[in-house]
């Protein structure tokens, strides 16, 4: 995967990566290029991912679902990424039955990689303002 993405940058570094679930296997060649990301439902049973998650500071911030199988947060104890757990929520960010408690879960999804990019954006040019007041960290 390392190599791949390497390939296909082609020299450029990305300010900021986002990704959903097999997306994060990105997240090694993250941390070693030192470029932070938002990991949406990373597959934390998969062991490059686990150990890049649990090697990342607080430029990464994760999030997974109390039902998805695949979110094993205290498999990264002492990472210094955010993580943060959507309560009932299922590996699509979901909550099975409840389309209103799906909608509000992916617009609070949503902020959290609109904080991203304002932060990054801030940080490159300083041309935007506060983070959103929905955005946790």
């Amino acid at each position: 995967m390392q190599q791949a993405l390497t390939t296909a940058l082609a020299g450029r570094r990305p300010d900021l990566v986002v990704a959903k679930s097999f997306g994060c296997a990105a997240l090694p060649w993250a941390i070693d290029a030192s470029v932070p990301g938002v990991w949406l439902t990373p597959v934390l049973t998969h062991e490059a991912v686990r150990a890049a998650l649990a090697a990342a500071d607080d430029a990464h911030t994760a999030l997974g679902g109390s039902a998805d199988p695949v979110w094993r947060p205290e498999l990264v104890r002492g990472t210094r990424a955010r993580l943060q757990t959507v309560d009932r929520a299922d590996h699509r960010l979901e909550v099975p039955g409840d389309w209103k408690a799906s909608q509000r879960l992916q617009a609070e999804a949503l902020a959290v990689v609109e904080h991203a990019v304002r932060a990054v954006t801030r940080e490159t040019d300083g041309r935007l303002g506060s983070a959103p007041t929905g955005c946790r960290r």
